[in-house]
């Protein structure tokens, strides 16, 4: 994400998804996406987890390093659930039947091919401010619509220095276009905040 828009050092700013399409600067070989099912199966069987979950991982070069796992629906999820039209939790299955569910694969992937690529960035105040009304921008009329704003405040919320403020989103069927794109929704949606009512993030 461009560094403008992601300026909390070690905080989760945004994702852009999915991976696994043409056009993608980022891809798993084979042998690392082995490794991340045999990483998740263990895991699931080790601890009992049932339904979905995260890991995050550093990919440096072809060489995997997790970091953290999240045993619930995780913020990326949503990119991709955009991205191909589809809930991964619309259809579970029967509870305890299986470490699955209908709309996924065998290897824990939507089974829907991806349409474009979705992106997200969480906007975090650089000082104190009061949150004005933005309302105007949520104008979503389906749940496949990628929004332009999620996340929003309530007008008048006291948003303190390096809280997050709210989320927005782009869509394009190039990743590049749609980093940039929503490079521009940020500053737009950041021209509305006045960040001068208090002290600066440290």
């Amino acid at each position: 994400l461009d560094a403008s828009l992601a300026s909390m050092p070690l905080a989760y700013c945004g994702s852009l998804g999915p991976i696994d399409q043409p056009g993608s600067s980022v891809s798993l070989s084979a042998e690392s996406r082995n490794t991340v099912t045999l990483i998740a199966k263990t895991l699931a069987r080790a601890s009992g987890l049932h339904g979905l979950f995260g890991i995050d991982f550093v990919l440096d070069r072809d060489r995997l390093w997790m970091t953290e796992l999240n045993p619930r629906y995780t913020a990326s999820i949503e990119v991709l659930e955009l991205a191909r039209r589809q809930s991964s939790l619309a259809e579970p299955v029967e509870s305890g039947s299986k470490n699955s569910f209908d709309s996924l694969t065998e290897d824990g992937t939507l089974t829907k091919e991806p349409v474009e690529f979705v992106a997200k960035a969480i906007l975090y105040a650089r000082r104190s401010f009061t949150a004005p009304d933005l309302s105007h921008f949520m104008q979503c009329e389906s749940p496949w619509n990628v929004p332009f704003l999620a996340d929003v405040p309530a007008p008048g919320t006291v948003i303190d220095a390096s809280w997050p403020i709210c989320t927005v989103f782009a869509n394009s069927h190039s990743p590049q276009h749609c980093l940039s794109t929503l490079t521009t929704y940020g500053h737009i949606v950041r021209s509305y905040f006045v960040e001068t009512d208090g002290p600066a993030a440290s």
